[in-house]
Parts: C-alpha cells; structure tokens; sequence
C-alpha cells in the first residue's frame, strides 16, 4: 500500500476506533497533521474527505488549522473529481469541524446543485445541515435540497426528518427563509410516524419548529401543518410519560430539552396533552 493510503487509512481508523487527540494518540495524531498537508495532492478525492472526516471527529484544536486550511484548498481545486457522496462528507466534516471555508463549502454547493438526483435522501439531509451549519451554499442550494427532498421524504427516518427540518430553520444563510412547503411536507411525514421519534429526534422537530417561528411558516396550509405536527409529537410525549422506565422512555434530559422547546412554540393544539 502507498504511503498516501497508509496515513488516510491510519486517521480513518483512529476515528472509528474513537481514539481521541490524548495521550498516548495524541503524538501520532499531531504527526500525521504535520505530516500530511506536503503530500495532499498525491492524495484522491476519496481519501482527501476521509482524511478532513477523521480530523472533524475530534473537534478543531487550534495546531490542526493548518491542515484543515491546506485539505481545503487542494479539494477546492479538484472538486470535480468527487463522487457526490464525498462532496457531502467534506461539507459535513468542515461543518463539524467549525473552520470556515466558504470558497470551499460553496464550491461543493455549486458543484452539487445540479446532481442532487444522484444523492441518496440521508445524502440531502446531510447537506442541508452542512450548508445551514456553516453558513453557505446560498439560497439556490437550499432551494434545489427542498425540490429534490420532498418527493423522497418517505424515505427518510424520524432522525433525519428532524435533521433537514431542522437545518432549513436554523440556516444562517441570507433569503433562504424556512420554506413552507418543505414544512408541509416534513409535517405529513412525520405527523403519521411520530411514534418512530425518539427523544433526540422529537426535541430536534419541535426546536425547528419553535425556531421558524415566521409568517410563512405560521399561516395558511404551514401553520395548520405545524399544529397537526406539535400536536402529534405532544400526544406520543405525553405516551412516553406514561410508560416511563421502559427501555425507549425519554430521558430526564431529553424532557427538560423537549420542554423547553414545546414552551417556545407556545401552547399546543388541543389533544396534545403535554402542555
């Protein structure tokens, strides 16, 4: 094997192993950030997003800056030599990370854009967070994600209804409003599976939820969506109060968070029953 593949193999299996940047790792994990940004155009696209994913899972200390800088301009420039799925996972990982890189993270947006058909919709999921989390990609992005999202929505899992409803609320991305008929969508989806919710992915619905608090998305066919929604969740929290102490029952934390977030929609449609 090359040495290349050698040092992408050893971050990716440091990071599934979960090994943090501690003593005794921590030596080898400051070598290969020192070591690796001389050779990353020997790398392949593939192993220039596994290679920023591993970093990302230990956070950004401040000495890996320069890697995150030096994988970020290389892939900028090689973009199109990325499968879409690695796209994604480089958007994720400088999300995760927090180090900015807009010419970057716009870049993977643009190059997106008009292959969003080719992702799977955990794919689309992921994106919108990225792009929403880092502050990029632009209205158009979030625009062409909800086009190719709601005819997929049924494909989706409780997590990442939540996650992509979520990233559209929270997205810090000048005109890309919450979009109404992406909430109209999500809302159905989830209304009839809210029982598929857990915890996390119920007190990430209804913060979403409480965070697009806007015209649009409290009026008309969005408002009574958003009802029906709070209403559902309401109604499968307040089963889970009741079976408390089974093994799917929300955790103390999970209710101080889910209550938190019920309070900032206000009060809930008649039939929830948690408020």
């Amino acid at each position: 094997a090359s040495d290349v593949y050698k040092r992408q193999g050893t971050a990716h299996g440091l990071a599934r192993a979960r090994v943090g940047a501690r003593e005794p790792w921590a030596a080898l994990w400051t070598a290969l950030q020192a070591s690796t940004p001389p050779r990353l155009a020997e790398f392949t696209a593939n192993e220039l997003w596994v290679v920023a994913w591993a970093f990302s899972t230990h956070g950004p200390p401040p000495r890996w800056r320069a890697l995150y800088g030096s994988l970020a301009s290389e892939a900028a420039g090689r973009l199109d030599e990325f499968a879409p799925h690695g796209l994604v996972g480089l958007a994720c990982s400088y999300a995760r990370a927090g180090h900015a890189a807009p010419e970057l993270l716009d870049g993977i947006a643009a190059e997106l854009r008009p292959r969003l058909d080719e992702l799977p919709p955990l794919g689309l999921s992921q994106l919108a967070w990225a792009m929403s989390k880092a502050g990029a990609g632009g209205a158009e992005t979030f625009e062409a994600v909800e086009a190719a999202a709601l005819p997929r929505l049924a494909e989706l899992d409780a997590g990442n209804l939540a996650t992509i409803l979520r990233a559209f609320s929270a997205a810090r991305v000048p005109a890309a409003t919450p979009a109404p008929a992406l909430l109209v969508g999500v809302a159905a989806e989830a209304s009839r599976r809210a029982s598929e919710f857990d915890g996390r992915a119920m007190a990430t619905t209804v913060d979403a939820l409480a965070a697009a608090s806007t015209p649009e998305w409290l009026s008309g066919g969005a408002g009574d969506a958003r009802r029906e929604l709070l209403s559902a969740l309401a109604t499968e929290a307040a089963a889970d109060r009741r079976r408390a102490g089974g093994g799917d029952a929300l955790t103390v934390a999970q209710w101080g968070y889910l209550c938190r977030a019920f309070a900032r929609c206000g009060p809930v449609p008649r039939g929830g029953g948690t408020h």
